[in-house]
Formats: C-alpha cells, sequence, structure tokens
C-alpha cells in the first residue's frame, strides 16, 4: 500500500461520497457501500482527531516529566551536599550515600563530623531482666 498522507486520502473519500450519492438509489449495493465508507470517514476523523490530542499531551507530560526530574536532580544535589559538609568530604560513611569520600593527605586527622552517626536499633532477642520478672540476674543493687 503506498504511502498517501490521511488528508489526501479523506479529501478522496469526501469527493467519492458526494460524487456517487446521487446514485445511491439506483442499486441498494452502492448505497451500503456509501454508508460503510461515510461511517470509515467519521471514525477516521474521530481517530486522527484522537491520536492529535493524545501526541499533545504526551508533549506536555514530557515537559513535566523533565521538569520535575531536573528538580528532583538539584534537590539531591542540595542533599549530597549538606551530607558531604557535615559528615566531612573524607569520611567513609558517604558511599553511603552513592559519593566517593576524597583522599585526605597522608597522616592527617579526621576531623569530628557535624552530624552524628544514627544509633543501631537495640537487638529485639535479647532479654532485660526486668522483663524475666526474678530481678536476680545481673543487679549489682542486690547484693
Amino acid at each position: 500500500m503506498p504511502k498517501i498522507a490521511l488528508a489526501d486520502t479523506l479529501r478522496e473519500w469526501e469527493s467519492l461520497l458526494t460524487g456517487a450519492k446521487p446514485y445511491a438509489d439506483a442499486s441498494p449495493l452502492l448505497k451500503e457501500f456509501l454508508a460503510g465508507l461515510e461511517a470509515s470517514l467519521d471514525r477516521t476523523r474521530g481517530l486522527d482527531h484522537l491520536r492529535t490530542r493524545l501526541a499533545a499531551e504526551s508533549q506536555r507530560a514530557t515537559q513535566q516529566l523533565r521538569e520535575e526530574r531536573e528538580n528532583g536532580q538539584e534537590k539531591a544535589r542540595q542533599i549530597r551536599s549538606l551530607l558531604r559538609g557535615g559528615l566531612g568530604s573524607t569520611n567513609k560513611e558517604l558511599v553511603r550515600f552513592g559519593m566517593r569520600p576524597a583522599r585526605g593527605p597522608k597522616g592527617a586527622k579526621m576531623r569530628e563530623p557535624l552530624f552524628a552517626k544514627p544509633a543501631d536499633p537495640p537487638p529485639e532477642a535479647a532479654v532485660s531482666p526486668e522483663a524475666s520478672g526474678d530481678g536476680s540476674e545481673g543487679s549489682p543493687e542486690q547484693t
């Protein structure tokens, strides 16, 4: 099938419908085909409008996606900058955030980070003496 512009096809169908309608009464088969072509013409126009609208929406969504991604990238840069400043540029904890720590000079002392490392949660398997009920284990006050 040769590649023909949709507008050319629609004009051809409209012309054919206009020219053949006067002969529709002479042939029931021609009348049926004309009705089918008219329905195809209407559906094709509707689908073309839908395609145009969806293409415009896709372009808007692509633009919004690009803007939001740039916004997120800027926020990520700000967070990394704060973490690097707070932990120190040579702190090995930076690896957890996808950053490479800077290599400090040999023998240089690392400065104390501004952000303290979060405490590890207590293990849930250990039972405290208060929870056991007798209170006799490990309690220095009862001696």
